[in-house]
Parts: structure tokens; C-alpha cells; sequence
């Protein structure tokens, strides 16, 4: 399994998003910044049936009901330029799974019962946390900054890992409202080509 062995780690501290990025707030980046990417890639992809983005004119805005849902359909470099501009970064995935264990109040054997759903749910409703974290497990998966290595845990530092330096897929972590009930635990790790646009996926930024 890709998460053993296990091993403690440390984790300097930093500061976590209450929450996963809204529409309406990725909605004010792509306003400033556009659609496209440096690359000349789109950040996002507004022709998924699922995007909660939609434009009109020469602006974006939330899809109906949208408002406040996690911004999915977002490639991992859409994410990243969000997270550079908003003044902060992706969180590596140790600094998210440190974040989950200390806000997720009492995980019962690293497992979360979920309520079947048909898609995320706003971050009102989103599982509470403590220290007002919310939503970290079970609502979208969350892009991290490491590239993903399926035997990463056999050779990671025991200091603030990273992830590997060079990869195909980047790490995800924290289950959706999707995934089976294997994948909503927070020591589950799971991956996604950074190029790709997903309705189950989004993610929150952290910051120094």
C-alpha cells in the first residue's frame, strides 16, 4: 500500500484556509487574471457539465446555486496561480494531513462516516472541524503540491517532506462526496495528472 510504512514526521507550523476555495472566489482571480493560464492552458475547464463557473460577457461568475461550493473542475496549475495570487501556496500533503488530524474532531480509527450525496455541498454545510477548519474529508478531494510516488513513504525525509521531484500525477487528498468509503479517510493518498479538470476535486490554500 502506498501508505505504509508508517512513520511520524514533523511539520512546521503554518496557516490553513478555513475552507476549500469557493466559486465565487475563484470567480474575482479569473476576473483579474483570465481564463488562460501561462502556459496558454485553460485553468479551468468551463465546458464540463459540472464546472460551477460560467462566463458571461467578458466576465465569471458562479453557476446558479453555485455560490459557495468548492471550485472543481480546476487543474492543479489553476490552482497553483490562484493560491500564488491570493499571497499563499498548495499545501504539501504532510501539512494537509497534519491539518485533518488536528482539526478533525475524534476520526474514529482514521475512518469518516459520510452521508451519501449526489454532489459537493456549500461550505456552510461542509463536516465541521475544530478550530474552524471545515470540510477537509469527504466534500472534494484537495490538489496538493507533491508529485506523487507510489513508495514516497519508504524513502521521505522525517523534516517537512515534499513529495518527490519529479512526477506524473500530483497528490490528492481527502476523499468526496464520490468516493467509496476507503477513500474518505484522512491517511488515504490518491493522485491525479496535474493537466486534468475533475468535478470531485478542488482544493484550499495555506500560507507561512
Amino acid at each position: 500500500m502506498d501508505e505504509r510504512p508508517r512513520h511520524q514526521v514533523y511539520v512546521k507550523d503554518f496557516y490553513i484556509a478555513k475552507h476549500e476555495v469557493t466559486a465565487k472566489e475563484y470567480c474575482r482571480f479569473l476576473d483579474r487574471e483570465g481564463l488562460a493560464g501561462k502556459d496558454g492552458v485553460p485553468r479551468v475547464n468551463l465546458t464540463c457539465p459540472d464546472c460551477p463557473v460560467v462566463k458571461v460577457g467578458k466576465a465569471f461568475q458562479p453557476s446558479e446555486g453555485m455560490d459557495n461550493k468548492p471550485m472543481v473542475c480546476v487543474s492543479w496549475y489553476g490552482a497553483q496561480d490562484y493560491a500564488q495570487w491570493a499571497g499563499g501556496r498548495l499545501p504539501t500533503a504532510a501539512e494537509w494531513e497534519k491539518a485533518a488530524l488536528l482539526s478533525t474532531p475524534s476520526p474514529p480509527g482514521d475512518f469518516l462516516a459520510m452521508l451519501p450525496r449526489e454532489s459537493s455541498v456549500p461550505m456552510a454545510k461542509a463536516v465541521p472541524g475544530l478550530r474552524g477548519v471545515a470540510g477537509l474529508v469527504g466534500n472534494a478531494w484537495e490538489w496538493c503540491s507533491d508529485w506523487y510516488a507510489r513508495d514516497y513513504y519508504s524513502a521521505s525525509p522525517s523534516s517537512d517532506p515534499v513529495g518527490p521531484s519529479l512526477g506524473e500525477e500530483k497528490e490528492i487528498r481527502g476523499g468526496s462526496w464520490a468516493s467509496t468509503e476507503a477513500a474518505r479517510r484522512i491517511t488515504s493518498r490518491h493522485s491525479a495528472p496535474p493537466l486534468g479538470y475533475y468535478r470531485t476535486v478542488g482544493f484550499r490554500i495555506v500560507k507561512d
